[in-house]
C-alpha cells in the first residue's frame, strides 16, 4: 500500500508526507515513510495474530534524534 498526504497550515508552507506498507506471510507488515516538513523518517513492523495486533515504530528527526513506539491492539469482535 502506498499513501501520500499534503498538510497545509495558513501560516506555514505545505508539508508532504509519503508512506508505504508491505504485507507478507499474511500476518506481518513492514512500514516506512517520510515527512518533508522537518524531514523525519519513519520505520515500522507489525504482526497480527487472532484478535491481537502488535506494532513497533522507529522515527528519526533531524534535530531530536530517534524515538521508539510500541503498541498493542485488541479487536473486540470480528466483522
Amino acid at each position: 500500500m502506498l499513501n501520500t498526504e499534503i498538510e497545509k497550515d495558513i501560516l506555514r508552507p505545505a508539508v508532504v508526507k509519503f508512506g508505504a506498507e508491505y504485507n507478507f506471510l499474511e500476518k506481518f507488515y513492514l512500514r516506512t515513510g517520510v515527512n518533508s516538513g522537518s524531514f523525519q523518517s519513519f520505520y515500522g513492523f507489525g504482526f497480527k495474530y487472532l484478535s491481537f495486533q502488535w506494532d513497533y515504530a522507529l522515527s528519526n528527526h533531524a534535530e531530536l534524534g530517534f524515538s521508539h513506539s510500541l503498541s498493542m491492539h485488541y479487536k473486540l469482535r470480528k466483522k
